[in-house]
């Protein structure tokens, strides 16, 4: 949700009732401004409100905010990060994206817990089973959330849906805990990846998952950090299987071309996508200029 999800929607979501992440993506050096609008934002809000069932942010207390931060962890810099994590307290932060795999994350977890006592919670997306093994074994994460293939955005460029990538981690979870009854506890399950409404919420609890997390659906709310044109593009797009596509096309389009080769973009089949695969333009004679 890099480039879309500020302070608004991520208040707007926790004052829904779920959990709504600011974006720190890889560049954090906006991420105080964000995290004051944050502070703010939820202040005024409260201030609004008379009772919990009007806001449930009047339920939360305590030292922390109630939003999350994501980071992508191919370019975020902990050394930057981690002070504002310590000093504004979300009450948790969303790792995704390693260089190589879950060791690069250690440093991330492990600094986080320790300079925060416990209040922020370690939420860790993964997009298959080994991903979600290593996790395991290097960061006893709080949340696993598990990402399928019809996940929008940067994903896995080879992926399970979590039709099927739910239930047989859930499996594996329980079974290292019957083979080992002193691992650590198995995590709370969050499902991502094409849900769009209760229906699909409603078939990923069946599915084993414990929640969900959403984020192309809020690409249309008024909260977005995104264009209109954007919205109407995205809102407009039916027949997903036909008219959109995972593909590096995307983030060379946007500048965005650091990511590892293991992840790709999950957009709409536009004329910058078809211009490229038609032999039309080069990528860099069409994203140079």
């Amino acid at each position: 949700m890099r480039g879309v999800s500020g302070a608004a929607l991520a208040v707007a979501v926790s004052a829904g009732g779920g959990l709504g992440f600011i974006a720190g993506g890889d560049d954090v050096s906006t991420l105080e401004g964000k995290f004051e609008a944050a502070k703010r934002l939820v202040a005024e809000q409260k201030a609004r409100s008379e009772s919990p069932e009007e806001n449930p942010l009047l339920l939360h207390a305590g030292s922390t905010i109630p939003v999350g931060v994501g980071f992508l962890n191919w370019g975020a810099d902990i050394e930057f990060a981690l002070p504002l994590i310590v000093k504004y307290r979300p009450v948790a932060v969303w790792l995704f994206a390693p260089r190589k795999n879950a060791a690069d994350q250690v440093p991330w977890v492990r600094r986080i817990r320790d300079q925060t006592d416990g209040d922020v919670s370690i939420w860790v997306m993964v997009g298959d089973i080994e991903g979600a093994n290593d996790a395991m074994d290097h960061l006893q994460p709080d949340v696993l959330v598990l990402q399928g293939t019809d996940g929008g955005g940067h994903g896995l460029a080879a992926s399970a849906s979590i039709l099927a990538l739910v239930p047989e981690m859930v499996d594996k979870l329980v079974a290292r805990n019957l083979d080992d009854p002193l691992r650590t506890p198995i995590p709370k399950i969050v499902a991502a990846g094409g849900l769009a409404d209760g229906r699909g919420i409603a078939a990923a609890l069946m599915l084993s998952a414990e929640g969900v997390a959403m984020g192309t659906r809020f690409l249309a709310s008024f909260e977005s950090e995104i264009t209109k044109e954007y919205q109407k593009a995205v809102v407009g797009t039916q027949d997903g299987g036909r008219y959109t596509i995972r593909s590096t096309i995307f983030d060379t389009a946007r500048g965005t071309s650091s990511w590892p080769p293991q992840y790709a973009a999950r957009g709409v089949v536009n004329r910058t996508y078809s211009d490229v695969t038609q032999g039309k333009v080069t990528e860099a004679d069409s994203f140079s200029q």
